[in-house]
């Protein structure tokens, strides 16, 4: 929300000193707090879906193994097969 308003939004004396939170009105520190939260809540989410698709890449990588350890025993066993 953005409101017109004549008067400066900082006096003379504020805008020289750096503004912190405390300077802000409840409803902004209420975002504040808000943004805060769901920057928490968006980080651990990020973290869960990361190791998730670590633990699925290890799981395929393993599964690629096996397959590549299936296919050469295959072949061996049909290189025997043909030269008999």
């Amino acid at each position: 929300m953005y409101y017109k308003s004549n008067k400066p939004l900082f006096s003379a004396a504020q805008a020289k000193s750096k503004p912190s939170l405390k300077d802000l009105c409840p409803e902004d520190k209420r975002r504040i707090a808000n943004l805060i939260q769901e920057l928490a809540r968006v980080s651990e989410e990020k973290e869960e879906s990361v190791q998730k698709l670590r633990d699925e890449q290890e799981t395929f990588e393993k599964k690629i193994h096996q397959l590549e350890q299936q296919n050469q025993l295959i072949i061996e066993e049909r290189e025997s097969i043909l030269l008999y």
